[in-house]
């Protein structure tokens, strides 16, 4: 458990810009302080969203599996970081995914929930084009890092940093704010332990659990779902997992499995 406050407390910002547009007047000045004490920097990175393909189609709050599925079959580098959403009362901060191409190039395969309907009754619409994001860290050696999902309030030198309980939200919609809050962190309390948990390697060395990182990694991958709801244009499979593979029949780890 150490070693995992540790490693939370080392977390920092990444410099690369993975051929994105960068938004320099994003994070205003008010909220900058609480930026700073995650090291986040006030770099935003606009991603640009896929809206064509099997990698424009990944399933809505499935990010995370996602962007593994496409670095195991495809390449890449899995970047973690921060989704960023403008409300009126401040600006959410959403742990999520994103996928770096062989070609060094950042793009966010994964649909918004209301992208995902209209996908399913036939429909092509894709209403957000890019992802406002800030890079945090790379996936690697199938350790996990984990985000909290939260709120940086407009009048955050009072009111602090409000930790939403619900992660399967694809953003903290201000009207479920209230309820879901889990805990309200003042600014001078607030901190990189109180918002990243690492599963470090050495952690799971500790454990027992070693050996075989991989094979949980994998394992967890096809328990938590994820895929993609459309075939490839150039070979017509799906690349799919979990539930969601079963409508294609009984298909192996990671795999793509002809189109229906």
């Amino acid at each position: 458990m150490k070693d995992m406050k540790i490693a939370a407390k080392k977390m920092g910002r990444m410099f690369e810009t993975f051929g994105c547009e960068i938004l320099t007047d994003y994070i205003s000045k008010d909220k900058v302080r609480a930026f700073e004490k995650l090291d986040l920097g006030t770099r935003v990175l606009k991603v640009k969203r896929r809206s064509s393909g099997l990698t424009g189609s990944g399933v809505a709050n499935r990010c995370h599996q996602n962007v593994g599925l496409l670095v195991e079959n495809f390449g890449g580098r899995h970047i973690m970081g921060f989704a960023l959403h403008h409300f009126s009362s401040g600006i959410g901060m959403v742990w999520h995914s994103i996928w770096v191409t062989a070609e060094g190039v950042a793009v966010d395969p994964t649909l918004h929930t209301n992208d995902m309907e209209t996908l399913l009754t036939g429909e092509e619409k894709n209403e957000i084009t890019y992802t406002d994001f800030i890079p945090v860290t790379e996936r690697s050696d199938y350790v996990d890092v984990y985000g909290e999902n939260f709120l940086v309030m407009n009048d955050v030198k009072t009111s602090g940093v409000i930790v939403i309980k619900n992660k399967t939200e694809a953003t903290p919609r201000l009207e479920r704010v209230q309820r879901n809050v889990e805990k309200r962190i003042p600014l001078k309390d607030f901190t990189k332990q109180s918002i990243y948990e690492v599963i470090t390697k050495r952690f799971l060395d500790k454990v027992g659990r070693g050996e075989d990182i991989r094979e949980k990694y994998v394992r967890s991958l096809e328990q938590e779902g994820g895929g993609f709801l459309r075939p490839s244009p150039c070979t017509n499979k799906h690349l799919v997992f979990g539930e969601m593979g079963k409508q294609y029949g009984d298909t192996p780890y990671l795999s793509l499995v002809e189109a229906t």
